[in-house]
């Protein structure tokens, strides 16, 4: 198994801990299972992702000092960006912390968007991006958002975006 193959097992693991029927496998080739809890959104309140290792508001100096030199860089939509694995941090211009983070996922093994929707809050409307067609659910929490997206509604999440309001 690549290292890239394993963070990203590991990532998935992580973020979504819990009980379910969905199983992953670690490189030991042990279940593990993993599930959309409604934890998410209280650790999202915070401006946190469930088990990623910093939240926005870290200096992205720290970042860069205790992970290294990220995967990639550049510059997006008045943010630069710092990749390292499936999690990309964002940091907008004229900042020195991080003001957004997104999770993307390549393993398959998770939730629909309609599923999430009715773990998390079934009156929420799934809304589809004008821009490029994908499905998504929109959660604001006080001082953040959290997107949820997915491909379509029946399509598993493949992204979670949270940003600093």
């Amino acid at each position: 198994m690549t290292e890239f193959a394993k963070v990203s097992m590991l990532v998935i693991a992580l973020l979504f801990g819990g009980h379910s029927q969905i199983p992953l496998k670690t490189e030991a080739n042990q279940n593990i299972d993993a599930y959309f809890d409604n934890n998410i959104l209280a650790i999202a309140k915070k401006g946190k992702i469930k088990e990623i290792d910093y939240e926005i508001g870290t200096p992205i100096q720290t970042i860069l000092l205790e992970k290294g030199k990220p995967d990639t860089t550049g510059i997006m939509g008045g943010s630069e960006y710092y990749t390292y694995g499936h999690v990309i941090y964002f940091v907008s211009m004229g900042h020195d912390h991080v003001t957004s983070i997104e999770v993307t996922f390549p393993d398959k093994s998770l939730p629909s968007l309609q599923e999430v929707q009715a773990m998390l809050d079934k009156e929420k409307t799934i809304e589809k991006s004008e821009l490029d067609q994908r499905m998504f659910l929109v959660f604001e929490l006080e001082k953040y958002t959290l997107y949820i997206e997915s491909t379509n509604e029946h399509a598993q999440v493949d992204t979670l975006f949270l940003k600093r309001e």
